[in-house]
């Protein structure tokens, strides 16, 4: 008669060849490389660093620490807000962007990001000096920013509305 070969579970999973060392969500064997695999995976999809090498982080994405956490980049960041606006002087932008001087003073530094998609998304950019957010907050979305979709129609006339309620959450005195 033979033997039969008794194994329990935890031998079996170590055994099985898996998709980067995952069953249902379980990790049941990783090695040291394939760990850095999947730590370089996440990083690369939060997009805050390019790579990670035996821990260390290397070519972070670093901006002005005034307007960004530390001042690392979120991942996705220019695709996310578009393109900054904040220093037009000619086009369609250039009134609006001429009104929000009467808001926010130029040498405070706000910035300002238009995108479209479908609709006009227009973005205020916060300084973390006048920032209300908490610790917390800003440790996860390494900035702060604020935006609205903006109808056809008044552009300027809204653009000013999400202004003055910025201004208005930050307690923002212009002639301070």
């Amino acid at each position: 008669m033979a033997s039969k070969k008794t194994t329990n579970k935890t031998e079996q999973a170590s055994e099985a060849v898996l998709p980067e060392g995952l069953v249902q969500g379980i990790v049941v064997q990783a090695s040291p490389e394939s760990i850095k695999e999947i730590d370089n995976k996440i990083a690369n999809a939060i997009g805050a660093i390019d790579k990670v090498e035996g821990g260390t982080v290397i070519e972070a994405k670093l901006e002005d620490p005034r307007y960004f956490y530390k001042g690392v980049v979120p991942g996705g960041f220019h695709n996310t807000y578009g393109e900054e606006v904040t220093n037009i002087t000619t086009g369609q932008m250039a009134p609006i962007l001429e009104s929000l001087k009467t808001q926010f003073k130029e040498e405070d530094g706000f910035r300002y990001f238009f995108k479209y998609v479908d609709n006009i998304i227009f973005t205020i950019m916060v300084p973390l000096k006048f920032s209300k957010e908490s610790e917390s907050y800003l440790e996860l979305y390494r900035t702060h920013m604020v935006s609205t979709v903006v109808r056809q129609g008044d552009l300027s006339g809204q653009i000013m509305k999400l202004a003055k309620r910025v201004a208005k959450n930050l307690n923002y005195q212009f002639n301070r």
